[in-house]
């Protein structure tokens, strides 16, 4: 008898496929959005930002795809159903994009000049937010 939280063989490894195209389209998200308005690939900052994202991620999609992959097949349609739900995703895309786009300026123009232990401390709580909100 299979349990709720399992799927099928074929389910899974089409899940797996799904998600690691998807991952893989990460590097060039970043490198178009940040590091390409940067026009430099000297960009610490956005690497160490990226990892803070993805390595934490990787390991929250072992552990669903052990413990619950039903729930990373829902998360993986990513289509919403409430209106109101649809149109802050519609909202928040380019404000997202913007952000990449931004900090990727702002490196290539020099706007701001953040210190490198402010940079740290930031990606430190962006890091530990992220485990409190795995926990």
């Amino acid at each position: 008898m299979e349990r709720k939280s399992e799927i099928t063989t074929d389910n899974r490894r089409s899940l797996i496929i799904k998600l690691l195209t998807r991952f893989s389209l990460v590097p060039l998200f970043i490198g178009l959005f940040t590091l390409l308005p940067a026009g430099t690939f000297n960009y610490w900052q956005a690497y160490m930002y990226f990892s803070i994202l993805v390595v934490p991620m990787i390991f929250v999609l072992f552990y669903f795809l052990k413990r619950d992959p039903k729930f990373l097949e829902r998360r993986a349609k990513g289509t919403e159903k409430v209106k109101e739900q649809k149109l802050i995703q519609l909202i928040n895309l380019p404000v997202f994009i913007a952000a990449f786009i931004i900090t990727g300026l702002d490196r290539r123009f020099g706007w701001s000049d953040v210190p490198v232990a402010e940079i740290i401390i930031t990606d430190i709580v962006i890091f530990v937010g992220y485990i409190i909100i795995l926990r």
